[in-house]
């Protein structure tokens, strides 16, 4: 399975795998599949309620009418970028697809980045942007490259989270070797879990370098610790910092 080195805006290098053009074909496909559906069901109602029938007899102009289609379609036309927006860039082919886009650094997009992907999805759909997925590293379509945009797979697994919930920082009487993890944000401790779970073969070099990175980031000792052991630390001191700001 091809992986890709996403660099992040701030320490890091991680390794995070790019949807295949297959899988955004299906998931394009099964939002397809579900708009046409919608829309089924909203001609059978204006057949069901002879709406129509009705609009005629009352002499509606028929720029009226072609207002209230239009403004009946607008949830299918910014469906991609409404679903993305309020559903952690997802809409409902790509969550069915366990698929998601992400920032090229790992962060979540701004509305802005999103509209950015949509405006260029005439253009993509047209077969273009097919090309592009097969020939560019991370798989991005042209929509993707102008807004700094990358469709990513969801890890099957879920283990990096277990180091973000690591329960060893709130044991009673459990004391930080590094205040400086508190420095570290969500976003970042976020990456580092996800490359110290990574699936790649290289896994052991990968945790060697973000070890590396962690410590000329925060300017920090490991100890003399191993790199797995060292970030674990890292990460359950930030933990316990962070729970710790409202006390």
């Amino acid at each position: 399975m091809a992986t890709s080195q996403i660099i992040t805006g701030q320490y890091v290098s991680i390794s995070q795998t790019p949807a295949s053009i297959g899988e955004r074909i299906a998931a394009y496909i099964i939002d397809y599949v579900f708009l046409s559906f919608v829309y089924g069901v909203i001609t059978y109602i204006f057949i069901l309620t002879k709406i129509l029938d009705l609009v005629e007899r009352l002499g509606i102009e028929d720029y009226v009418l072609v207002l209230t289609v239009l403004f009946i379609m607008l949830p299918g036309l910014f469906y991609h970028p409404l679903c993305e927006t309020f559903n952690r860039g997802q809409s409902l082919g790509k969550k069915i697809m366990k698929i998601q886009v992400k920032m090229l650094d790992g962060t979540t997009p701004s509305i802005g980045a999103y509209t950015m992907r949509w405006l260029f999805s005439l253009i993509d759909v047209s077969g273009i942007g097919v090309l592009f997925v097969l020939f560019t590293t991370n798989n991005q379509r042209m929509g993707d490259l102008a807004a700094g945009t990358v469709v990513l797979k969801i890890n099957k697994t879920n283990n990096y989270s277990y180091l973000l919930t690591d329960t060893h920082f709130v044991t009673q009487g459990y004391k930080p070797t590094y205040p400086e993890a508190a420095n570290l944000t969500l976003n970042q401790v976020e990456l580092i879990s996800r490359t110290y779970y990574t699936e790649n073969k290289n896994r052991d070099e990968l945790v060697r370098q973000l070890a590396n990175k962690i410590i000329n980031h925060l300017g920090i000792d490991p100890m003399g610790m191993d790199p797995y052991t060292f970030i674990s630390v890292v990460s359950n001191d930030y933990h316990y910092y962070a729970s710790t700001l409202d006390d």
